[in-house]
């Protein structure tokens, strides 16, 4: 009925709840095959399946390859459905149910399906169509309660990134650096795709913590990056590069609300910026934008502007502070 064919050769149990499966195949007939899998080993976590909220608790994957290809406008990945259900109206969903409470949801479903402890061997990303054959690969990837590391390979070219970090299932918090391996850092696939071209030497992005109360949902998070590199045509002719950024904020999300709050610091090399946002739709609706720059030294905030966008006054030198 959904077009859909899942064949497995083999499966199993382990302990009380796991199961395993192997040569799994998953596609539309007279299509490239989807999804492949040599052996998988799934073990659900109990209490949220019984509430209908689906999640693991450990994933075993080996040898897989996930095939996105696109010939002549047809696709392997999409069924272009029909009848009722192609008509089906849900711009509504979010409005009568709340901002928050979407939000909610996705968060805690998110963490509910990442596994604690993930143990991946040779899972494969292959891009086809007919101007693009690439290949991305996870040689291996390996979490547990204590950490996480593991490293993505473009094929063709042998350029790597390596990950690591920690991840809390129950806390639901993460907290993941990655970098580059060699001094080609451009990610694979955002030139092809985008026409952007995007690359870092060092980035990490942590969640740090959730919490609900009060019809709010509250996100405390943060994002760094160093030697970050971007270049669209519709950003700058040139290639926008930044020695070093971060920004560490927290947002509230009410029902008909968004907020980001004035304790939230964003730094740009030496510049320190402090921004607020609001928008609230409960009934009309109202925006609220204020940034505040720190007191810096002329050089410095001059210095501090990108190059590739601020090359112009880059060079300026002054005396005092703004």
């Amino acid at each position: 009925r959904t077009g859909w064919k899942m064949q497995l050769k083999d499966k199993g149990y382990f302990g009380l709840t796991g199961i395993w499966m192997s040569g799994v195949t998953l596609g539309i007939p007279g299509s490239d095959t989807l999804l492949q899998i040599d052996t998988l080993a799934v073990r659900p976590t109990l209490l949220p399946l019984l509430i209908g909220r689906p999640g693991a608790d450990y994933v075993m994957m080996r040898h897989a390859v996930l095939l996105l290809s696109e010939h002549d406008g047809i696709t392997n990945y999409r069924i272009h459905p029909s009848g009722p259900a192609a008509a089906a109206d849900t711009s509504n969903i979010t409005n009568d149910v709340g901002y928050e409470s979407v939000m909610h949801r996705f968060m805690v479903q998110a963490f509910s399906l990442a596994p604690q402890v993930a143990r991946l061997y040779d899972i494969r990303l292959r891009v086809m169509s007919d101007t693009l054959k690439t290949e991305l690969a996870v040689p291996e990837f390996l979490a547990d309660a204590d950490a996480l590391h593991g490293e993505l390979l473009e094929s063709a070219t042998g350029r790597r990134w390596a990950m690591q970090g920690v991840f809390s299932q129950r806390k639901r918090t993460f907290d993941i650096t990655a970098h580059a391996l060699q001094s080609d850092n451009r990610l694979p696939l955002l030139k092809e795709l985008a026409g952007a071209s995007i690359g870092f030497d060092t980035l990490r992005m942590a969640l740090n913590g959730m919490s609900r109360g009060g019809g709010s949902l509250r996100l405390d998070a943060s994002f760094s990056a160093k030697g970050l590199s971007l270049h669209h045509p519709k950003i700058a002719d040139d290639t926008v590069q930044v020695d070093s950024a971060s920004f560490d904020f927290t947002m509230t999300v009410g029902k008909r609300s968004f907020q980001l709050d004035s304790s939230s610091v964003a730094r740009l090399n030496r510049m320190v910026v402090r921004p607020y946002a609001r928008l609230d739709r409960s009934g009309k609706d109202v925006y609220a934008l204020s940034v505040r720059i720190d007191t810096v030294p002329a050089n410095d905030f001059f210095a501090s502007l990108p190059p590739g966008m601020f090359d112009e006054v880059r060079t300026i030198r002054a005396d005092g502070s703004l």
